[in-house]
């Protein structure tokens, strides 16, 4: 009942030959047009089973597609003629299993022709007969589209009557599949080619769009002849037209490179030609319109099936912009490394990040030692935790913070560092770090400290002076009586002799008048108006001289210590003075000794330079002798050593001071 194409029946044949076969050759002759005149495969498809239905007479001519996956299934992509919807839930396979033993798949499986000619009769047709019945469908033939051994598809025709095909018809039939198939391969050849072009020419438009973005031309050097293919971007670049470039390299090279890059570049392009090695080239390259660019290249070397280079490939890139923004960053990079000023960058969290030389050179920490850790590696103690708070708060905040610190340095000393901390934000404005900078201020701060110092010491000399004068001016007076009360008074004593009543009143009158001359005189010495006799004197001899009275007037529970320089230079003074000087600062350090003590006397040459002489008011540059009286006594608190050369300020009991000691020592020393 099935079979090959050698299986049709004596009556099949000789019933209606001749009208068959010119019906049949006159349907596979509009076939082949249709496939000419296809431009995609469905459409091929379908205008093959119509006209297989309508010319041929068919009820049902459909072209199924064979799938090469596990199931091989036969899956239908074009139809046509009144029973169409026969194929639908159709499932039909090519493998070797019962679904795939019926004439489709057969067919595909076999690569040869298989006929059905009573399709309610044939037993392997079972799984679609019913279905068949009811579209009235008898008989058909299953083609197998097959191109060079590969199972394409399959043809099938279905006929309404039994026997419908004779062996005239069936070779008929068989040249239209393998038409079919061929046209259909090289249908699918041409689309691959086509869409393979489409997509070439899609390709090739985003390469000369992306080459445009990224300013980047392709190249290709001919190594034998010189010559030099080029991408539209390379035009662009150097700014040239197509119509109006050198193709030859070296040509080009001297039309387009920069005198001073030319001998560098050629260098290489040369060497490149020689060995078929491509060497990467950077320099610039002067456009028609006389604007420089920098342009970089590098390629590769095509080689022959022999392995020899034949040619080179490669690009070109413009990177003016690039070169910008490289110097304008290395030299943001070189005035950061070569600041005065400490430059810190820290993560949000404190931890540093970078550092440049200077702050090495302020802190002693070389960057490999502080990256990596918190900025609290500096922190002193000294400086009050709201300060740092108040930091924290403000650069968090997104602000700008500006204050001094004092800080540690890695030998372990203090400086001074005024600081400027600012956040980075990224492109989004999220702050990611913070910069630091920082100036060194410890010199700043001294000289502000010394400065103020030297403001306190002018103000107490000056209230000093205007004390002095006024207690000068009061002794002056008050000596110009004294010597007339004394003078009187010895006047009288001489009149009335010793034997008088009164003799006695007039001893105790001089002798008041002694004592207040004393005084006048060492106000006299405050206020610098004692006259002074200088002389050049060994300030050794002068002190040792006052050893002796020194030690009665200390005592004996304080020991005295006498330290003279040896050499000592020779200075000129009024010797009184420094035995003045002496017993005022001796009597000073007894009453501040409790007990047993020590009194220490030394000198010594000093040559006081111009920064020493700074720190002291109305002292100058030079060489020195240099006196120093020390005692282990209570010393004095900030409030006493404000006020201890001042005339008459004593913190002695009443009665047992006058207040003149240190102020007579004030007024002799300046």
């Amino acid at each position: 009942m099935a079979g090959g194409i050698d299986d049709g029946g004596a009556a099949a044949a000789a019933r209606g030959a001749p009208a068959r076969a010119a019906r049949t050759l006159a349907m596979v002759n509009a076939c082949v047009q249709a496939m000419i005149r296809a431009s995609d495969e469905p459409g091929m498809m379908d205008a093959i089973c119509a006209r297989a239905a309508e010319l041929g007479g068919f009820r049902l001519a459909w072209v199924g597609i064979a799938d090469h996956g596990p199931d091989r299934a036969v899956r239908a992509v074009a139809r046509a003629g009144p029973a169409a919807a026969y194929i639908d839930g159709l499932h039909l396979t090519w493998a070797d299993e019962p679904r795939g033993r019926g004439p489709t798949g057969r067919a595909v499986r076999t690569g040869r022709p298989w006929v059905c000619r009573d399709l309610m009769g044939d037993p392997d047709f079972a799984p679609w007969r019913e279905q068949a019945r009811q579209f009235q469908l008898a008989a058909s033939v299953a083609l197998p589209l097959h191109h060079d051994g590969v199972p394409l598809g399959v043809l099938s025709l279905y006929a309404g009557t039994v026997d419908a095909f004779d062996a005239d018809e069936l070779a008929l039939l068989q040249e239209l599949a393998d038409t079919l198939a061929f046209g259909l391969a090289a249908l699918r050849r041409r689309l691959e080619r086509d869409a393979a072009l489409r997509e070439l020419a899609d390709k090739s438009m985003l390469l000369a769009r992306a080459e445009a973005v990224a300013h980047i031309g392709s190249w290709r050097l001919e190594l034998a002849t010189g010559r030099l293919i080029c991408s539209d971007e390379i035009y662009a670049i150097v700014g040239v037209d197509r119509t109006e470039f050198v193709h030859d390299i070296r040509a080009s090279l001297i039309q387009l490179v920069h005198p001073e890059d030319l001998p560098t570049a050629t260098a290489l392009i040369v060497a490149a030609l020689d060995d078929g090695v491509p060497r990467p080239v950077t320099c610039r390259v002067i456009r028609p319109d006389g604007e420089i660019r920098w342009v970089h290249a590098a390629g590769e070397t095509v080689r022959d099936a022999a392995g020899r280079g034949v040619a080179l490939i490669g690009y070109l890139q413009d990177i003016t912009d690039r070169r910008r923004i490289e110097d304008g960053l290395r030299q943001t990079s070189m005035a950061v490394e070569q600041s005065p000023v400490a430059i810190e960058v820290t993560g949000i969290d404190g931890t540093i990040e970078y550092v440049n030389p200077w702050f090495t050179r302020v802190t002693g920490y070389a960057a490999a030692e502080v990256i990596g850790q918190h900025a609290r590696i500096l922190k002193s103690g000294h400086t009050p935790p709201e300060r740092y708070d108040e930091l924290w708060a403000t650069i968090r905040a997104g602000q700008v913070w500006e204050g001094e610190l004092q800080n540690r340095r890695k030998d372990g000393g203090l400086f001074w560092e005024h600081a400027t901390i600012s956040p980075l934000r990224n492109a989004a404005g999220e702050v990611t770090h913070y910069v630091a900078v920082k100036e060194d201020i410890t010199a700043r701060k001294a000289a502000d400290a010394a400065q103020a110092l030297l403001q306190a010491e002018l103000a107490q000399a000056q209230k000093l002076e205007s004390v002095g004068r006024l207690a000068g001016g009061v002794a002056h007076d008050f000596n110009n009586m004294l010597g007339a009360i004394l003078g009187l008074t010895e006047l009288v004593m001489l009149d009335l002799g010793p034997g008088h009543a009164s003799y006695g009143d007039l001893v105790d009158i001089r002798s008041a008048a002694q004592r207040s001359a004393e005084l006048t005189r060492q106000l006299l010495s405050f206020a610098r108006r004692q006259p002074i006799r200088p002389q050049v004197v060994d300030l050794n001899d002068a002190v040792g001289g006052m050893l002796k009275l020194l030690r009665r007037l200390i005592g004996e529970d304080i020991e005295l210590a006498w330290h003279p320089a040896a050499a000592l230079w020779p200075v000129e003074v009024d010797p009184s003075q420094i035995d003045q000087i002496l017993a005022n600062l001796a009597v000073n350090a007894r009453d501040a000794i409790a007990g047993v003590g020590r009194l220490t006397l030394a000198t010594a040459n000093v040559d006081v330079d111009a920064a020493r002489a700074a720190r002291t008011p109305e002292a100058r540059p030079g060489a020195y002798v240099r006196l120093t009286v020390a005692d282990t006594g209570c010393g004095m608190d900030a409030d006493v050593l404000a006020h201890m050369f001042e005339p008459f300020f004593t913190t002695k009991e009443p009665g047992k001071g006058t207040g003149l000691g240190a102020a007579t020592v004030y007024g002799i020393v300046k």
